[in-house]
């Protein structure tokens, strides 16, 4: 697009984005988006409330399934020499990790009841049969871990819990059952301390229309008629198992809730907040729309005052990044930076093609660079002893590219002359020079190498030689010594 047709355009831009805005932007779509973004934030807020229900829960049934295969492995309930101290300590000693407040077994062959509870001694509830109690039978029922869906006060901890309990099975018999009680509280603070807005909160409660979670703990385990409404609504909008959000009435005050299922303890989780928290939202909103009309008008004739200018304003960028580009190309400065012209006119086309050269430009120095830099630490290394050291990287210039293959073709000549490592060759030499000529060179490719192996070699079968005419002469001197010795003896004779 050429620049005679460019300004006009870019001065009726901001009229017509000015007239969109103020068409596209209307209160009730805002309201409708308001609307639908909250209740998504309930919805979104309720998911990773499930989430951490359904971990919590899961992981303490995953403890009471692993503590029964423990006890079944470690603990023979039909064995009549059983001790009860036995039973006590591993209640006693798992019940600190567990993050129960009790734990609790109970014997399919006595009935006996063993109870530990957070601070309390273990020890065996008396005038009890532990097979009369709902958490046993339920286990038995279940044939597996089981979470009891009632949440109740417990008289012993004094607080509300919730029971998990599993069979310990060994060899196909239940031999008894192991149990928790899980305080609820802390449960029940951690889902409350999420929420997204002043109003917002979190309740749930059981297929008997009991909330078994509430912000107030005085409607806790109570029936509320407000639940036969929530309830009833809830199964107006159900589809494939998902409710869909419902407005309701609860102590005088208009709410909305998003609630779901958790099949677990068949309880129903809600978010829920009040209506009215809308109103300063979509009040902020009509501000805002106020705003925007006058900030456009603002824009508007900002835009006609300086739209020129600005259209010229990338020639200035060209200029200077023309200037940095070539002070670079004649090393006054290390880096190059590209031009910032993002236009779709000539000039943006323009600084495309600078920036694309000035990239190639600039990482073809850099490549070059990094090639010198290796051919210095290779010349270091042939200056150390080191002839196996090749120039490997490659430069973007095609000279350097030649000088790099003589000077590596150089160098394969100059080890297959000499060698791997002149120091090697100089360390055998010193030790020849010491009439030590035991080592030689390993895996000798070199000629120099070679050559210097075998003198090595040459002087070890020189040095055998003269060591076994040593000992020839040793041998016929020893010969010579007794043939004297025998002559005279018999001289004497």
């Amino acid at each position: 697009m050429k620049l005679s047709t460019k300004i006009p355009i870019l001065v009726a831009i901001p009229l017509i984005i000015c007239f969109l805005v103020l068409g596209i932007v209307s209160f009730q779509s805002s309201k409708s988006d308001a609307l639908f973004y909250t209740d998504k934030g309930k919805e979104n807020g309720l998911d990773a409330t499930m989430l951490y229900v359904d971990a919590f829960f899961s992981g303490k049934m995953n403890f009471i399934d692993k503590f029964a295969v423990i006890l079944s492995e470690n603990v023979d309930f039909n064995n009549k020499n059983l001790t009860d101290e036995t039973v006590k300590n591993y209640l006693n000693n798992y019940l600190n990790v567990s993050g129960f407040s009790a734990l609790f077994v109970g014997s399919a062959n006595t009935g006996a009841f063993y109870y530990k509870s957070v601070g309390e001694e273990p020890y065996i509830v008396p005038h009890q049969d532990a097979r009369g109690r709902g958490w046993y039978k339920d286990a038995l029922r279940e044939n597996k871990t089981y979470l009891g869906g009632d949440v109740y006060n417990d008289e012993r901890l004094h607080e509300k819990v919730v029971t998990i309990s599993a069979p310990i099975v060994k060899d196909g018999k239940v031999v008894g059952v192991i149990g928790g009680d899980m305080a609820f509280k802390s449960l029940k603070d951690n889902i409350l301390s999420l929420h997204f807005s002043d109003t917002n909160t979190i309740f749930a409660y059981n297929s008997d229309l009991k909330f078994v979670l509430h912000p107030n703990e005085k409607l806790e385990l109570q029936a509320h008629d407000v639940l036969k409404t929530i309830d009833s609504e809830l199964k107006k909008t159900e589809k494939d198992g998902k409710y869909q959000p419902i407005i309701y009435t609860f102590e005088g005050a208009e709410k909305t809730a998003v609630c779901t299922n958790f099949s677990k303890t068949n309880w129903k989780f809600c978010s829920t907040n009040l209506t009215s928290d809308l109103n300063a939202t979509l009040n902020d909103i009509l501000m805002q729309n106020i705003l925007l009309f006058l900030i456009s008008l603002i824009v508007i004739l900002a835009f006609l005052c300086f739209l020129i200018k600005q259209s010229l304003n990338p020639l200035n960028a060209i200029m200077q990044g023309s200037k940095i580009f070539f002070d670079f190309l004649n090393h006054k400065i290390k880096n190059a930076s590209l031009i910032d012209v993002n236009t779709k006119d000539e000039f943006g086309f323009m600084a495309n093609a600078i920036n694309e050269n000035i990239k190639l430009v600039e990482n073809n120095l850099k490549q070059d660079t990094i090639a010198v830099e290796q051919s210095v630490q290779t010349a270091k290394a042939i200056e150390s002893g080191d002839l196996s050291a090749r120039i490997t990287q490659m430069p973007a210039n095609p000279q350097l590219i030649e000088l790099k293959n003589v000077l590596n073709k150089m160098l394969d000549t100059l080890q297959d002359k000499v060698g791997k490592n002149t120091n090697e060759i100089e360390k055998i030499f010193d030790e020849y020079a010491q009439n030590d000529f035991r080592r030689e060179l390993i895996n000798a490719k070199g000629r120099v190498e070679i050559a210097t192996n075998m003198l090595g070699e040459q002087v070890r079968k020189m040095l055998q030689a003269q060591l076994d005419s040593a000992k020839v002469l040793q041998e016929k001197s020893q010969t010579l010594k007794s043939s004297v010795a025998k002559i005279n003896e018999g001289a004497r004779a």
